[in-house]
């Protein structure tokens, strides 16, 4: 039995989620990237910003374009999946509309004006896209998570109706979507850190408290977001992998009570990046447990297949077959106890650094 037990609890985490903040209702996509009139898009939008002259609006023009880049990459994601031709050129696009809002508020700053009230309100609009963008790789995940079952079950039918051929189209077809899934998980992470760095330097113009109580906010989104996609993935999170974290959080509270807005900022980022750890431990768990999973079903499979024989020869091969994989399943076992006190130890983080 593993050590970690299994529950679903995303419901009750749902309330935090929302109540962070206002969810962002996506524009029309128009045109994609992957359309050859794309460009007349762009041009429609360049003619916006030349025809827009208070900076205000015009820092308000990129946040708009840029949700729309992110109904763009779903809309690819959705029709054309991982490899959609015109991916990339959406995100990139979608960290160049952060960047120019973020140069126009530095740039008003420098003349001597108080943007702190503008920035607040980009702030709050480019979280909510990231909160999208997430949402989005997010349903996209699931998607090729629930193709590789189906691929996975109908090998199995394959193999017990001895269809070799369809075995092997369904496998080379069930590498493809794992393919897809690691493409993913690439532009899902290169996305983020796009938009968390864009969303910093607007963030970085805001009135001080406002600046702290956003990192507090957004330490306590990473951990609804982080129980919530592990009990996803069927695992719950032990507390103590929480203690570091919440007494962070708690003294970054007690700061901003204090007025000391850019300690309560430090000890809020601090307390979010401890998460990381444990967000990574939980993707190894889940490998390991995977791999656990369906080194057993092989097992349980060859064993079968050692039955059934009436060659003596084969049996013992079969045997020999199965007796291999139960090896390679006590290693699986061995990784995922490991994987499991590794994010335990994540919790703990550098007891230092307090």
């Amino acid at each position: 039995m593993r050590t970690i037990k299994y529950i679903a609890v995303s419901f009750l985490l749902m309330p935090l989620l929302v109540s962070a903040q206002t969810p962002l209702t996506l524009p029309s996509p128009g045109l994609t990237p992957d359309s050859p009139f794309y460009f007349l898009d762009r041009v429609g939008e360049a003619l916006q910003e030349f025809f827009t002259f208070n900076p205000a609006a015009k820092a308000r023009l990129q946040l708009e374009f840029a949700a729309e880049r992110i109904s763009e990459i779903k809309t690819l994601l959705d029709t054309r999946g991982v490899t959609a031709k015109g991916l990339d050129v959406a995100e990139t696009s979608l960290k160049d509309n952060l960047a120019k809002a973020a140069d126009i508020l530095k740039s008003e700053k420098d003349k001597g004006q108080d943007v702190s009230a503008l920035a607040k309100d980009l702030g709050n609009s480019a979280d909510a896209e990231k909160a999208a963008l997430r949402q989005t790789f997010q349903d996209e995940k699931q998607s090729l998570k629930d193709k590789e079952k189906d691929l996975k079950t109908r090998i199995n039918d394959a193999k017990r109706a001895g269809d070799i051929a369809q075995v092997d189209a369904l496998t080379k077809e069930l590498n493809d979507v794992k393919g897809q899934k690691e493409l993913l998980k690439d532009k899902e992470g290169k996305g983020h850190d796009d938009l968390d760095e864009e969303s910093e330097k607007i963030a970085e113009h805001m009135d001080k408290k406002d600046e702290a109580g956003r990192a507090i906010q957004k330490a306590e989104n990473a951990k609804a977001e982080l129980i919530n996609e592990a009990s996803i993935q069927g695992i719950v999170i032990p507390e103590e992998v929480f203690v570091k974290f919440d007494n962070l959080l708690a003294q970054a509270k007690e700061l901003v009570d204090k007025e000391n807005y850019q300690g309560a900022k430090e000890l809020a980022k601090a307390a979010k990046k401890g998460l990381e750890r444990a967000s990574e431990a939980v993707g190894e768990l889940k490998d390991a447990q995977d791999k656990e999973d369906e080194l057993g079903q092989k097992q349980a499979e060859r064993e079968h297949e050692a039955k059934k024989q009436d060659n003596e020869r084969a049996r013992e091969e079969a045997k020999q077959a199965a007796e291999q994989l139960n090896k390679e399943k006590e290693h699986a076992v061995e990784a995922t106890k490991k994987a499991e006190e590794l994010l335990r130890e994540a919790g703990k983080g550098d007891e230092n650094s307090d």
